[in-house]
C-alpha cells in the first residue's frame, strides 16, 4: 500500500509482497509479524511450510509457502485397539500401552529466575520411558 497522500485515492487494494512473494489472510492479524514460524502464531494456528523445491537447489532458488492452518495437515483423528494378528510384536503383552496419537507441546514459561549463563538449570525432565530388558529407565530432557 503507499504511504504517500496523493490528491486522487486508490481505488485498487494490492496485496503485500516483493519477488513473487505474496501474503494475504483471511483474518486480519492473522499472519505473524517478523517471523514465519513463531512460538505461538497468532489465534492459535498451526504453522506449517510447504517447499517446493528438491534440497539440491541453490538456497537463492528455494520455492516455499508459509501456511497457517486451523489444524495441522498431519492431524488425525484418535487411534483406537484392535485385535492383535498371529504375529505377536510385543511380548510383554498387555502390560504396555502405547498410545500413537498426535501430541504437540506449547512453548513453556520462561524462567525469570534462571540466570542465562547456567543454561542447564533451565532443563527440566519432560518425559521417560522404561527399558524392561535392562530393568532401568532413561529420560529425555
Amino acid at each position: 500500500m503507499p504511504v504517500t497522500k496523493f490528491d486522487t485515492p486508490e481505488k485498487y487494494k494490492y496485496q503485500n509482497g516483493f519477488g513473487s512473494y505474496h501474503e494475504s489472510e483471511a483474518i486480519p492479524g492473522a499472519l505473524p509479524i517478523g517471523a514465519n514460524s513463531p512460538q505461538k502464531p497468532p489465534y492459535g494456528l498451526y504453522a506449517e511450510k510447504l517447499s517446493g523445491t528438491a534440497f539440491t537447489a541453490p538456497r537463492h532458488e528455494n520455492q516455499q509457502s508459509w501456511l497457517y492452518r486451523i489444524l495441522p495437515a498431519a492431524s488425525h483423528q484418535p487411534f483406537t485397539a484392535r485385535e492383535a494378528s498371529s504375529y505377536n510384536t510385543n511380548p510383554e503383552g498387555n502390560k504396555l500401552h502405547q498410545i500413537p496419537n498426535q501430541l504437540r507441546w506449547d512453548p513453556f514459561d520462561l524462567d525469570e529466575t534462571c540466570r542465562w549463563r547456567f543454561l542447564n538449570r533451565g532443563t527440566t525432565w519432560r518425559v521417560g520411558y522404561p527399558n524392561r530388558a535392562r530393568e532401568s529407565s532413561r529420560s529425555t530432557e
